[in-house]
C-alpha cells in the first residue's frame, strides 16, 4: 500500500507537467490541441534516437529534445493554427490529423514495435522501505520545479500577465494593445517544450511506442 501511495505522489508530478502543457493552449486559445499527445512522442523518440542511436551524453539530450519540442510548437502554430485563424474546429480537426500523419511517419522510421529507453539517471533509492529509481524522483523533482517557475512565470511576468489577460478575453487584450498573435506564438512554443520533456519522463517510465500518443491525451 505504501509503495501504490509513494509511486502515485511521484507520478502526481509528471503527470501535471503532461497537463499543464495542454491546458495552456486551451486556456489561452480556447483550442483542443489534439495533436498535444505528438509533442510527447516525438520527445521521446527524439531522446531514444539521439541518445541510444547517436550516443550523445543523456542530459544534453533531454534539453534537445525540449528545444526540438518548442520547435515543432511554433512550426504547428504557424503552419496550421496562424493560418485557421478564429476557424477552431478546423484546426482541432488539423491537429487530430497531424498526430495522425506523426503516428505513421515514426512508425516508418522507427518500426512499430516498442523500445525501451535507458534511464537519464540509473540507480535506485529506498524511501519508507519502497525503491524508488532516480530516473523516476528526478522527473518527478524537475516536474515540480518545472510547474513552479512556469507559475512564477505566468504571475510576474508582462508576458505571463499578457497570456492571462488573454484567456480571459482576447478582444479585450487586443484592444488594450496586447499583441494576441505574439502571446499565442509563445504559448504554443511552450506547449511543445513541455510536452517533449514529458514524453522524455513519460517514456523512460514506461516505454516508447508510436500509440503513446494516444494514453497520456486521454488522462
Amino acid at each position: 500500500m505504501l509503495q501504490i501511495l509513494i509511486q502515485g505522489l511521484l507520478l502526481s508530478g509528471l503527470y501535471a507537467l503532461i497537463a499543464v502543457g495542454f491546458t495552456l493552449i486551451f486556456s489561452v486559445g480556447r483550442i483542443l490541441n489534439l495533436a498535444y499527445g505528438a509533442y510527447l512522442m516525438l520527445g521521446g523518440y527524439f531522446y531514444f534516437w539521439a541518445s541510444q542511436g547517436l550516443d550523445i551524453p543523456k542530459l544534453i539530450v533531454v534539453f534537445m529534445a525540449i528545444l526540438f519540442g518548442v520547435l515543432v510548437g511554433i512550426l504547428k502554430f504557424l503552419l496550421i493554427v496562424k493560418p485557421l485563424k478564429g476557424n477552431h474546429i478546423a484546426i482541432e480537426i488539423s491537429t487530430l490529423i497531424l498526430a495522425i500523419v506523426i503516428q505513421a511517419g515514426v512508425i516508418l522510421v522507427f518500426g512499430d514495435s516498442s523500445k525501451i529507453l535507458q534511464p537519464i539517471i540509473g540507480g535506485v533509492v529506498y524511501v519508507a522501505g519502497a525503491p524508488v529509481t532516480y530516473n523516476m524522483l528526478i522527473a518527478t523533482l524537475a516536474s515540480w520545479a518545472i510547474l513552479l517557475s512556469l507559475y512564477v512565470f505566468i504571475r510576474r511576468t508582462d508576458i505571463g500577465r499578457a497570456m492571462q489577460a488573454v484567456s480571459m478575453d482576447t478582444k479585450g487584450a487586443a484592444i488594450c494593445g496586447i499583441e494576441t498573435d505574439r502571446v499565442n506564438f509563445i504559448t504554443w512554443a511552450l506547449s511543445g517544450g513541455l510536452g517533449a520533456l514529458g514524453g522524455v519522463f513519460f517514456a523512460s517510465y514506461t516505454q516508447l511506442a508510436p500509440s503513446m500518443w494516444v494514453g497520456p491525451l486521454i488522462i
